[in-house]
């Protein structure tokens, strides 16, 4: 076990929570954190280090660096923002998280898990991790698990698609339900807004009082209310591995038309069956 005291979260009211690194990435204890709360994650040495961390994408920082191995962060003596209010649309979400420590060419592995506020663990586990670890397996952590037919797909398909096929055999019934679930019990919240309206539901607020004194409007007031949107950044992040997998499937599917056009065999047209059931499951 490598502890090291220059990787560590700092949050509001002096809380401290130091990352423990390990060789052996199923040795290590999570840390965990509530999401939409103040953290900021120090990484001040050693300088040649590289910690790579899933999820960077979701942040708007332009230290953030990419090389072939996926998205990373460099030693800086200003933090990095986990979660900031004032800059609510680029966060950490729900989830579990994996901090990949690369130095003098060595690996060490550690762990950060953020637990929603507004669901329990146990619908968590359901919707996130049943859902979207499915959804994000089928995008980017392909099995190499390819046998039979498929391997007679080359060159049309590409190893990647290949193993991609692969995956969406195994996982087809548990998309569909996945979608299905989605669909059927989407995550909202409740927003304001503000609007014209001769119907005063709550109190004037300041920004109300301003916008009518400007004597634009007449007999009517600026008033705020609500309404429940699906517009989040969970809803957002979801939506956007969803449409990754549909890309994929869109890829495949034309390799195999064209495939299709110079040999059919039964093979082939299961394949393209399995394809467009999960086509179909993005429209539900």
């Amino acid at each position: 076990m490598v502890l090291l005291d220059n990787i560590i979260l700092t949050g509001a009211h002096n809380q401290k929570k130091v990352f423990h690194f390990s060789k052996d990435e199923g040795q290590v204890d999570f840390i965990e954190i509530e999401e939409n709360t103040e953290w900021q994650l120090r990484f001040l040495s050693p300088p040649k280090a590289r910690l790579y961390i899933d999820g960077l994408d979701l942040l708007d920082d332009e230290r953030i660096q990419e090389d072939e191995h996926g998205l990373y962060i460099i030693p800086s003596p200003k933090p990095y923002v986990i979660y900031n209010h004032e800059n609510n649309d680029k966060k950490y979400l729900p989830g579990i998280y994996r901090l990949k420590l690369v130095l003098n060419n060595k690996e060490f592995f550690s762990w950060l898990k953020i637990i929603s506020k507004f669901i329990s663990e146990d619908e968590l586990v359901l919707m996130r991790q049943d859902v979207e670890n499915a959804v994000k397996g089928l995008s980017r952590m392909f099995q190499s698990n390819i046998n039979g037919s498929l391997s007679n797909y080359s060159p049309t398909l590409s190893f990647e698609q290949l193993q991609a096929l692969s995956i969406l055999h195994e996982q087809s019934v548990k998309f569909n339900l996945n979608c299905f679930f989605i669909s059927s019990n989407p995550r909202y919240s409740i927003g304001s807004y503000y609007h014209w309206t001769r119907d005063m539901k709550y109190p004037l607020d300041n920004n109300s009082v301003i916008k009518m004194s400007k004597g634009k409007e007449h007999d009517v007031i600026y008033n705020k209310d609500y309404k429940i949107t699906m517009n989040s950044p969970e809803n957002k992040a979801l939506k956007n591995n969803i449409l990754n997998i549909f890309r994929i499937v869109q890829e495949i599917e034309d390799g195999l038309k064209k495939i299709e056009n110079i040999k059919s065999t039964s093979d082939i047209r299961k394949d393209l069956i399995l394809i467009r059931k999960y086509k179909a499951g993005f429209t539900i």
